[in-house]
């Protein structure tokens, strides 16, 4: 276990080599407007397209091994994938395509599984509060997912691209992409794209395919049309060794259990120049998911295997009005945001008068009204205030104001933030049958960061406190049901350290350490006899390092990069000793995994791609099982992919 001497070892070397600090890159996630990284007052983190096509194989899982962001990956390919930032939950960041939230509001996620990553240009992160930006569900931070524009082809000829990659577990992925830039007048890019997997596990099979269509028409209009599917098993966390369930094996819990996807994301933007430094921007969007699961229930005597599906239509979109003056730091942005969610659910709910499963059907609905405004005043310090007021029908309204500061150094520049976010409750916890709780409020909380940048390296301290967590308990009747219970304290540190070795190779060494509190309300004796007590929390690791080393020239792309990740709790109810109920303990140990990545140009714009993931073969998992014996969600173990990449543009 490292002490705290051990932590001031890491942190003392990092200021020691601070340099000045010269950044120039260009981030619209924090404040909804195009503004330049070193005058953002969020801790924030950009990954470019080459990595993108470097560190993955069809999906997220390698994308986010970052300080402060923690994946949760249930498969091999195309399984749910969620994130947290700077120890939040799932729910508490927000995932956006473009600038528009995208996530179910059945359960308050994006699932990162059913987006392709083959036409992401680039990928933002804002690890802090964004709510008074973005309102719901940015308690924790945003992720944000810009894909690519058809004016970023060389303009005047037709372009194309495409990549092959395989490897292991039958792993596959294809994508194709053509398009024609007309001189920034006129543009198009067509993207299609296959992946597939036979998974590590029985039934971890995985195939996806989807289109991605982009025109634009100047700097005025743009249009873009996205169609996914995909089929993947669910094959449950691993049984213990001797609790092979009847319709499992010993690599997984349910044989039978499979989900398919369907998404179809419709969206535009208008940008409209009003005067020299006046614009307004105006973003609809339509998206219509269905997921059906096919499933089979463990402790029934016959196989029959039941379906639910999810038929959820989300239409809205953005109204965003700015004022800048490139000759001064002032900048002003006024919003109105509006979502309408809509869906008609088929569930299987067993029905104890006959003994049996019976269909039954639901439609929740819910409209969500957002009204906010930012900016940023005065040269040096820099504030940057913002607040936004959000309403729904059932919630009602809620606050959320945020500050933040930037001040230049002559060899850096210090920024601190604060901010209070909201998560909403989700259909499912307002409106599951017999189940849901319409009075939920939402869970909040204000987060504190301050940090310091230089060019080579970043440095943040972090706190926040949340209140009315969202936790499922028994009521006095034994019923399951949402109540706004718990809380949680999380402080933390995250760190960047980038040292140029030789002319093209770069070592660095990030991390995160984080100390979180979750005081919680537990039953002990019967549904209606509770106890509040305070725990480490829950899926959250303790600590993080991540050394690498990374070279690059026109030619050459190689990296070797690390992670060595703390270990995780969780806590399951046991009832050994029954009317006495208390809580067990379940841990996922430390691990570090070591991966190797290269792309080599062979002639002109062909380059061939080899990795080696996990190269010790690690027994190890991200994601806690069901239950105290089962041996949770394992992730893969030494694995080799092999690749083709051929552009033009």
């Amino acid at each position: 276990m490292l002490t705290k001497k051990t932590y001031l070892l890491f942190i003392i070397p990092l200021i020691i080599f601070a340099q000045i600090y010269q950044v120039d890159t260009i981030f619209v996630t924090a404040s909804r407007v195009t503004a330049s990284l070193e005058k953002l007052p969020v801790a924030t983190a950009i990954i470019p397209r080459d990595l993108i096509f470097l560190k993955t194989f069809g999906d997220f899982s390698l994308l986010f091994g970052k300080e402060g962001i923690d994946i949760r990956n249930y498969s091999l390919l195309k399984g749910l994938t969620s994130l947290s930032i700077f120890g939040s939950s799932a729910q508490q960041v927000l995932i956006l395509i473009d600038g528009l939230p995208f996530y179910s509001p059945m359960s308050g996620i994006c699932d990162l599984g059913l987006i392709s990553v083959h036409n992401i240009e680039r990928i933002e992160v804002v690890k802090g509060p964004a709510s008074s930006i973005y309102g719901a569900n940015a308690l924790g931070g945003v992720v944000n997912l810009i894909t690519q524009s058809p004016f970023t082809l060389k303009p005047e000829r037709l372009s194309y691209s495409a990549r092959f990659l395989s490897g292991s577990y039958q792993t596959s992925n294809l994508s194709l992409s053509s398009g024609f830039n007309l001189k920034e007048r006129f543009g198009f890019l067509l993207a299609l794209h296959q992946d597939k997997t036979k998974g590590m596990r029985s039934n971890e099979d995985g195939f996806s395919r989807g289109i991605n269509l982009a025109t634009t028409y100047t700097n005025l209009l743009r249009l873009d049309f996205a169609h996914e599917w995909k089929e993947v098993g669910l094959p449950g966390p691993m049984p213990g060794k001797d609790q092979i369930p009847p319709y499992g094996d010993s690599t997984a819990s349910s044989l039978y259990d499979r989900q398919k996807d369907g998404l179809s994301l419709l969206k535009g933007e208008i940008s409209l120049p009003i005067t020299l430094n006046l614009r307004i921007r105006i973003s609809p969007f339509l998206v219509n998911n269905t997921t059906s699961f096919h499933w089979i229930d463990q402790f029934s005597p016959d196989s029959a295997v039941y379906e639910d599906t999810y038929k959820i239509r989300t239409a809205g979109g953005s109204l965003i009005s700015s004022f800048s003056r490139e000759e001064t730091p002032l900048h002003l942005s006024f919003g109105l945001d509006y979502r309408d969610d809509y869906a008609t659910i088929h569930s299987y709910f067993y029905d104890f008068s006959s003994f049996a499963y019976k269909d039954t059907v639901y439609q929740p609905r819910g409209n969500k009204f957002g009204l906010f405004l930012e900016g940023s005043l005065f040269p040096q310090p820099t504030f940057s205030p913002s607040i936004r007021y959000d309403w729904d029908k059932k919630s009602g309204g809620f606050w959320s104001p945020g500050l933040g500061i930037t001040y230049p150094l002559p060899f850096g520049k210090f920024r601190f933030h604060t901010g209070r976010g909201f998560r909403a409750p989700t259909f499912n916890d307002l409106y599951w049958p017999r189940a849901g709780n319409p009075d939920l409020k939402s869970e909040e909380g204000w987060t504190n960061q301050a940090g310091f940048d230089t060019k080579r390296f970043s440095f943040t301290l972090f706190s926040r406190r949340t209140k009315n967590l969202i936790a499922w308990f028994p009521d006095s009747a034994g019923l399951w049901r949402p109540s706004n219970v718990d809380r949680q304290e999380i402080i933390g540190i995250e760190w960047r350290l980038e040292l140029p070795i030789l002319k093209r190779i770069t070592f660095s060494l990030s991390g995160d350490w984080k100390k979180g509190v979750q005081i919680r309300k537990e039953m002990v004796f019967s549904p209606d006899s509770f106890i509040v007590v305070r725990r480490r929390s829950a899926f959250l690791p303790q600590w993080k390092i991540l050394p690498s080393f990374f070279f690059k020239d026109p030619d050459h792309l190689i990296s070797l990069e690390g992670d060595f990740i703390g270990d995780k709790v969780n806590y399951y109810p046991a009832y050994d000793s029954f009317p006495k109920v208390y809580m067990k303990e379940k841990k996922l140990p430390a691990y570090f995994l070591l991966g190797f990545r290269m792309e080599q140009r062979v002639w002109r714009e062909i380059f061939l791609s080899f990795s080696i993931e996990n190269l010790f073969n690690v027994s190890y998992a991200e994601v806690f099982g069901n239950t105290i014996s089962d041996r949770n969600y394992p992730r893969p173990g030494r694995s080799f992919f092999f690749g083709l990449r051929m552009k033009n543009f």
